[in-house]
């Protein structure tokens, strides 16, 4: 028997995957059916064992699942649940004609050797060696398993293949670190989990600014890389990491405090950046009897757990957040707020939009200025070349023609955002920008909260010889809502409960106020996309000025609906 050492995480792990009934019925289907069941994707029936490179509902994301073995925890399930033989030789048939196809006819497969691919198979052939080792079953199979596994781990050691500074790298070096302490026998075991706790001890120094915000610009990132970093230290004892333990621990309670104040009021993260609009789960556990910790639950339970902070306002200028609320409300009102958040920065190009000085609005139960969110990780689709550029977010851009308007690059490192003098009760921030390819931009944004107003002044200054172009200011506006246009204003209701978000245009100059078709390829009209491979429809109000550079002045007022109100 293949000898193999399983900590109490690892164990849990597996054991997770015995209990679940869902795991179970999802094995029995892909092994009798030919029904591949993928989290967050519906499931479809295509024999993959056939064609590893199958993409039956058109996503790379799927593809990426299905070649880190996403299946591998029903096949355990359903073998623990029945006995199903035909559910372990499934998965032994899985690693043969994979190992086949990317020898052979798949060797040049986007996924035959992708970085984060090659760690999560490997990780899923942990579960499976852990599962056959701790039934005392199929001697042969954990053989050929334990070798799949140390091939894998060759290839994660290599400086060549390891992507350092990003997300990916930080699993790679995780997993890596948990098949140099699962492979307890293998002469390079030692060696591989040594090489990865000084990597992840590099990463953990990346990742966040000082502040402790995640740099990949998405806050779904911030809470899946801190995730990461919790899996590490459930998994290995303290005395084995402890130096990366402890820094793990002194990053956690800021990183939490972000995670508190970018939450919306109805406990979901927005769609900033490649961020999904999802809760956040409740994985900081271990940090319960701190501060911190009660602060995030309060905002992710709508008060029904934990302490509200005392702050409302909250600016990360390293990282290019601003974020203000007009009040922590009682329990159960959470949904009632005023929750405002501006963007502007550049620490990574992984899972970047060019959204720098993007506001978006959550106010009343409700989104009134939304971003694109992320679509699918599909670089060439035109709809993704969109969510991505200028022109799916709430910012000031130049009028181009449709086909130059998705480009994007990415801009000077600087720092992004500085606090401005202020009145008492309202906050002021600056955002500045050089993602404008011959522009300089700034952003002012002035907010009272508890007045549930902001104004937004906007400069853009050519840094060349001043020419007259069109400069659109753009505001994305879910379908929802009615819009009226008049000469000086915009009045944007609700359809539901009738309040209202009043945009003034105070402006010196006159603007046109128009709605725009941002012009997508093979799509009529703009749509953004709260879950990932999902889209909705959405509204693009524009102001626009002529003239050699632009100023403009926005006041935008919420105005909640009068008692007795009709409805539209």
């Amino acid at each position: 028997m293949t000898k193999v050492h399983m900590p109490k995480a690892l164990l849990g792990r597996v054991s997770g995957f015995k209990r679940s009934e869902k795991l179970a019925e999802a094995g029995r289907r892909l092994v009798h059916d030919g029904v591949v069941s993928i989290n967050g994707y519906p499931e479809v029936a295509v024999d993959i064992q056939q064609d590893w490179s199958a993409n039956p509902l058109g996503s790379r994301s799927w593809q990426w699942a299905v070649a880190a073995f996403r299946f591998m925890p029903a096949l355990i399930a359903r073998h623990a649940a029945s006995g199903d033989n035909s559910a372990l030789d499934w998965a032994m048939s899985a690693l043969r004609t994979w190992q086949r196809a990317v020898a052979g006819p798949l060797r040049k497969y986007e996924f035959a050797h992708n970085d984060h691919a090659v760690a999560n198979q490997a990780e899923n052939l942990v579960f499976l060696l852990a599962y056959l080792s701790s039934e005392g079953i199929r001697e042969k199979d954990q053989a050929e398993i334990a070798v799949a596994i140390r091939n894998h781990a060759r290839l994660l050691s290599i400086d060549d293949f390891y992507s350092r500074h990003t997300n990916h790298g930080i699993e790679q070096s995780r997993i890596l670190a948990v098949i140099g302490d699962f492979l307890v026998a293998d002469p390079d075991a030692r060696g591989w989990l040594a090489l990865a706790v000084g990597r992840l001890g590099d990463e953990l120094d990346f990742a966040f600014t000082k502040e402790g915000v995640h740099v990949e610009n998405s806050p779904g990132y911030h809470a899946y890389v801190c995730l990461s970093f919790l899996k590490i230290l459930d998994y290995f004892p303290r005395e084995e990491i402890a130096e990366l333990a402890d820094r793990i621990d002194a990053l956690m309670p800021r990183a939490i405090r972000f995670l508190t104040h970018i939450t919306r009021p109805d406990g979901t993260l927005p769609i900033i950046g490649d961020t999904v609009n999802d809760p956040i789960p409740n994985y900081f556990k271990r940090y319960r009897k701190t501060r911190d910790y009660t602060h995030l639950r309060y905002a992710t339970t709508d008060g029904a757990e934990g302490q509200p902070p005392s702050q409302t306002a909250v600016l990360y200028p390293q990282a290019g957040y601003f974020i203000a609320r007009d009040a922590w409300q009682p329990p159960g009102e959470g949904r009632s707020a005023f929750h405002l958040v501006l963007r502007c920065g550049y620490r990574s190009a992984y899972h970047r939009h060019d959204d720098d000085l993007n506001i978006v609005l959550y106010c009343d139960g409700e989104d009134w200025l939304v971003d694109s969110g992320a679509y699918r990780y599909a670089e060439d689709d035109p709809i993704r070349r969109y969510v991505r550029s200028k022109w799916g977010h709430n910012v000031p851009v130049v009028r181009t023609p449709p086909r130059l308007r998705w480009k994007w690059a990415a801009p000077e490192l600087v720092l992004p955002m500085l606090r401005l003098p202020s009145a008492e009760g309202v906050s002021a921030v600056r955002a500045v920008t050089r993602t404008y390819p011959d522009h300089v931009a700034t952003r002012d944004l002035i907010a009272c909260p508890t007045g549930r107003t902001f104004d937004v002044v906007d400069t853009l200054v050519p840094s060349g010889p001043p020419v007259r172009r069109n400069y659109l200011s753009l505001w994305h506006i879910p379908a929802d809502k009615d819009i009226r246009i008049e000469e000086k204003c915009v009045v944007v209701t609700s359809r539901r409960t009738g309040a209202r978000l009043v945009i003034e245009n105070l402006t010196a100059r006159r603007a046109k106020i128009h709605l725009v078709d941002p012009g997508i390829p093979g799509q009529q009209g703009a749509s953004y996309s709260p879950f990932s491979n999902t889209l909705e429809p959405v509204q693009v109000l524009a102001f626009e000025w002529a003239g050699n550079h632009l100023h403009s002045l926005l006041r935008f007022r919420f105005e909640a609906a009068a008692p007795g109100e009709p409805v539209i």
